[in-house]
């Protein structure tokens, strides 16, 4: 099975198990307030970038379609809050960086990716277009793709929400300032 399929797979997996509101119908759950905080009276935890750790990115880099090959600059990562997982813990946190050819010719994109736990960090899952259209990790939910699920799909709903996040947003603006 390709990656693109195993992806498509692996997220639909995630999303049935986990991302719902109940826990128990599958559905995404609504990017509300109600997913952002624990209680009226305990404060969402801070959310803060730190440097990307190396191997997290290499293992990001295998995706990347540019040609000539590819890297990821200014890679910051952002946790995500227990409270905001799918039930099966997904995604562990939020990678931004800025994704460039090699030689530095071509195009540049700021990428945010959903990843798993270490050491594998997967499944990883690009959250948007520049990531989508830079890295392998958005063909499993891009439209037009070998294994690319329908529009309003169960994963491509799971990949919006994540997308969506604080956390999500916290890492993209760390990196484009």
């Amino acid at each position: 099975m390709d990656r693109a399929a195993s992806g498509t797979v692996l997220l639909a997996a995630l999303l049935l198990a986990g991302c719902s509101s109940s826990g128990t119908t599958g559905e995404a759950a609504a990017p509300s307030s109600a997913t952002s905080s624990v209680t009226s009276s305990t404060p969402p935890a801070a959310l803060t970038c730190s440097d990307a750790a190396f191997p997290l990115v290499r293992a990001v880099e295998e995706g990347i379609t540019v040609s000539g090959g590819g890297s990821l600059t200014d890679a910051k990562v952002v946790t995500v809050p227990p409270d905001q997982r799918s039930t099966t813990g997904w995604p562990v946190a939020i990678l931004a960086a800025n994704v460039a050819a090699k030689d530095g010719s071509g195009p540049k994109a700021l990428g945010s990716w959903a990843i798993g736990e270490a050491p594998s960090y997967s499944p990883r899952v690009a959250l948007n277009p520049g990531a989508q259209d830079l890295t392998s990790w958005g063909s499993a939910v891009t439209p037009g793709s070998k294994a690319a699920v329908t529009p309003g799909s169960k994963a491509t709903e799971a990949r919006d929400h994540v997308a969506g996040l604080d956390a999500t947003k916290t890492a993209e603006k760390c990196v484009s300032g």
